[in-house]
Parts: structure tokens; sequence; C-alpha cells
């Protein structure tokens, strides 16, 4: 082989040595990342599978995670410290002699009845609005001696309202006895705005006295509800039973002929103990801050 040749098949040597490689190399590479990026592509289902695993996992962690928070939380312990009652306010009663009614009025049924026809010279002294058989439910639309609820409450300004009612209704609902009872109290409040109220519990019945309707166990009943309406402070509660009852708690048979009145007699007792039950009338100079509106409101549900 002449020196030319040699020279030729050199250089093509040469040539294929410094070509090849970097195309060979490249064509690796371009395979292997072809490789990569098939591996990495997950189909759609498979992805979804794994997504949602995946979230599972996270929720079970984080619902463990919560519960052991919660676990290692201090548990609350109630406080050791005794609770505290606001004290009751009881009122404060006072002996008067009859004039001090002169400017109350009475509002009841047949035992305020009797109050003022058996009770003597004191009896000359308040205003009355009461008849046999008067309710609650009644008393707004009753016309007594000519006269409406509504005019007598208007016509003059008392310092002691007293109210006995509810012995007559003893057979209905408790609740709707006290839901007129407190309508009545508080158009009082309104229409009377210098007034004192005192609720008296109503007479209990002899046991001899009682019947379907009216029963000494119903009369507590009602008169620990209607005594719920007073705040010793405006309204009061006063209870005249304990001059009248015997030792089991029935009105007296040596005071009552029907088991449900006492005595003409001793009506001036129950004036007596009211003198001895009374409350000093504050000086109340401000008017009422209801507004004509509440009356109306009030004057419609005792309706």
């Amino acid at each position: 082989m002449n020196k030319s040749k040699i020279r030729v098949y050199f250089l093509m040597l040469m040539t294929a040595c410094f070509v090849a490689p970097p195309m060979i190399m490249n064509q690796v590479w371009h395979m292997s990342d072809e490789t990569v990026q098939t591996s990495s592509v997950v189909p759609p289902s498979e992805r979804k599978s794994k997504i949602k695993q995946s979230t599972s996992v996270k929720a079970e962690e984080l619902t463990s995670e919560s519960i052991e928070q919660e676990t290692s939380e201090p548990a609350v312990t109630s406080s050791t410290e005794p609770v505290t009652e606001p004290p009751v306010i009881e009122p404060q009663f006072v002996t008067k002699d009859y004039s001090y009614f002169s400017d109350a009025l009475f509002i009841g049924d047949s035992r305020t009845v009797g109050l003022r026809d058996f009770g003597g010279t004191v009896a000359e002294y308040p205003d009355y609005f009461c008849k046999e058989g008067l309710s609650t439910d009644q008393v707004q639309d009753v016309w007594i001696d000519g006269l409406s609820f509504n005019y007598i409450i208007d016509a003059k300004q008392y310092s002691k309202i007293y109210i006995m009612l509810g012995v007559n209704e003893c057979g209905n609902d408790f609740e709707t006895i006290l839901k007129d009872y407190r309508a009545i109290v508080e158009i009082l409040k309104v229409h009377q705005p210098n007034a004192l109220i005192f609720i008296q519990a109503n007479l209990h019945v002899a046991q001899f006295g009682e019947n379907q309707y009216v029963t000494n166990d119903k009369v507590h009943q009602l008169n620990d509800r209607i005594s719920e309406l007073a705040d010793n402070k405006r309204v009061f509660y006063i209870d005249v039973n304990e001059i009248f009852d015997d030792e089991y708690g029935y009105l007296s048979s040596d005071y009552t002929s029907d088991g449900v009145h006492v005595y003409g007699k001793y009506y001036m007792d129950w004036w007596n103990w009211l003198c001895e039950h009374a409350v000093e009338v504050p000086d109340i100079s401000e008017t009422t801050e209801n507004t004509t509106e509440t009356v109306t409101t009030v004057s419609q549900e005792i309706q």
C-alpha cells in the first residue's frame, strides 16, 4: 500500500474517532431521557387512585394528630368555689292605723266583698272593684256598680292596690291564670305608677269545703305561682292564711260555715292583720317609663 492510501485511511480513522463518539453519546442520552419520561408518566386512572390514597393517609394522620392533641389537653375542672346566690329581699313590714287604706284600691272576688261588707269603719277608707265569682280573665271586661276596670284605674291615683283573685279558676290551667294575673299587675304598674301592689294569697278552703274543682292542694299551688310575681320592691306577696289555718293547713272549721269564706265577724281580724303588714310608700316623683304602646300590648294580652 503506497503512502498516499495510508494517509487517506489515517485521516478517515481520525475523523471517525472524533465524530462517532459524540453522536453515540447523544443517542444514548436521548434514549435515557425518553426512558425517564416514560417511567414518570402515570395513567389517569392510576393517578386518581394514588391521589385518593395519599389524601386518605393524610386525613388519617390529621385525625390521629387531632385526637392526640385533644387527649393531651388538660381536662376542664369545675371551680371549687361555692356559687353565691343573690340575697333574697325580704319585705319590711310596718304597722299602720286604718287611715293607711284611705288611698287604697281593693280588687277581688267574694272574699274581698266580705272585707268591704263586714269591715266596719276601716272598710270605709278604700275603694273597691270586687264582685262574687270574679276571675282574672274577666277583670278588664266586667262592669261593677256601673264602672269598668279601666275607668277605676284612671279616675284617681292610689298609693296601694290589693288583689285577691284566682280561687274561682282553680279548675283551669295555672299557666293561663298566671298570664292573666301578670297582665293585670303590668296594667296597674302603668296606670298607677305611684302605687305599691299587694298580691294577697287566696284563702285556703276547709277540708269539707273541697270539691272537684277547688281543693286545698290546688289553692296551695296557685298561691305558689302568683307569689312569683312579687319583687318585694314594688309588688309584694302577703299571706293572711296564717291566722285562719288549722294545724293541717286547711281553713279551720272554727272560722267558716261553708268551707270557703270566713264568718263576718272575723273580717276585722283580717283588716288588723293587713294593718300589721303595711309597707312604707316611697316618694316616687318620676313617672313610669312604659309607653302607650306598652299599655296597649298588655291590654291586648289580658283580653
